[in-house]
């Protein structure tokens, strides 16, 4: 955060990180979306495949996801509600795929000086009695995927972290 002259460090540790955070069960997402095809349209200058994914309840969002053609990477995702309006999206306006990266693009950029401060916001898992916190009745196709303690605030105090997710 060069603005505020903070840098925010956070290992996964043994934690999934992206990509493997992807679902690995997709076909079990059929159980709370309808998942269809839409058009290929171009994002970033590249041809990418629609995919719908349509909530079958009232207990999540819809989803827009376009994938590259070629490689099957995410380019564009939108957050849709129950009337279809956009929440959220993000997307690539410029992308290479394949190409040489130039050493140069990945130099640091701001120079972190003795003014500047460094967070440690590393979690350390959190499962079972150590959580000291159990989730009751969950939605329907929601379970839990993280469970994470870790320090915040000046004074350090414990907060936990848990993440609940139905897949997407």
């Amino acid at each position: 955060l060069p603005d505020l002259k903070t840098v925010i460090i956070d290992r996964v540790g043994s934690r999934r990180a992206f990509p493997a955070r992807v679902p690995v069960a997709v076909a079990a997402l059929n159980e709370h979306y309808r998942i269809s095809r839409g058009d290929v349209s171009r994002v970033a200058g590249r041809k990418a495949q629609l995919v719908v994914l349509e909530p079958k309840d009232s207990l999540r969002y819809g989803h827009q996801l376009w994938a590259d053609v070629e490689s099957g990477l995410l380019l564009k995702a939108r957050l849709v509600d129950t009337n279809g309006e956009l929440i959220e999206q993000f997307a690539f306006n410029e992308i290479r795929i394949g190409d040489d990266v130039d050493p140069a693009l990945l130099r640091q950029k701001f120079a972190v000086a003795d003014d500047w401060q460094t967070v440690d916001a590393k979690g350390d898992d959190a499962n079972g009695a150590a959580a000291a916190w159990q989730v009751g009745d969950m939605l329907p196709g929601y379970r839990l995927v993280s469970t994470v303690r870790r320090s915040v605030g000046v004074q350090g105090q414990s907060v936990l972290h848990m993440v609940l997710s139905d897949g997407m």
